[in-house]
């Protein structure tokens, strides 16, 4: 019996040390962005100085919709400062938004009320010396498709999978985002 108590002990003692870390789910976006590797994540349990991952969430009073946005910055491209990508959803009703749910309507409105599944895409990429190379978005010129694979509307938590091809207007840019994956963004 003692051998038992003792165990149980040892066992409550490891499981309830405060020194150990709490884990939390890692948020992840990764792409290719014409052909090269993007990859952006938020890990709770190895914080950084910076955020690579910063999400944004309004549902407006009255029934006029929702805006979901997220968007992820990756640092360690050889040759460049930084490369990001967002994505921008919006609707009538954030419950609307369930496994298996395709946008592939681009662009969005710039008030409510929102009256349809809409969904934008963005990527920037700024050089070592500071110079943007382009600013491509799909609101009037691109395409983009946005599948949810998996939502918890609960705990606010989505993830899924996007390509979009941006435009930069100004230079006359064409950028394609392809074989993109969102992993537990939360909202």
């Amino acid at each position: 019996m003692k051998i038992i108590l003792c165990f149980t002990s040892l066992i409550l003692l490891f499981a309830c040390d405060p020194e150990q870390p709490i884990l939390q789910d890692i948020q992840i976006i990764t792409a290719n962005i014409d052909g090269i590797a993007f990859e952006a994540t938020k890990d709770p349990n190895n914080p950084k100085d910076f955020e690579e991952i910063v999400t944004n969430h309004v549902t407006f009073p009255n029934g006029l919709g929702f805006v979901l946005a997220f968007s992820g910055a990756d640092f360690g491209i050889e040759g460049i400062a930084v490369a990001d990508i967002r994505l921008v959803l919006e609707g009538p009703e954030l419950t609307e938004l369930k496994p298996g749910t395709v946008i592939n309507s681009r662009g969005t409105d710039s008030e409510p009320p929102y009256t349809s599944l809409k969904a934008a895409g963005i990527t920037t990429k700024k050089l070592l010396n500071e110079e943007v190379a382009y600013s491509a978005l799909t609101d009037d010129f691109g395409e983009i498709e946005i599948v949810v694979t998996a939502i918890d509307h609960e705990a606010k938590r989505i993830s899924g999978t996007f390509e979009f091809m941006a435009i930069d207007p100004d230079k006359d840019i064409k950028v394609n985002v392809t074989n993109g994956e969102f992993k537990n963004i939360s909202w």
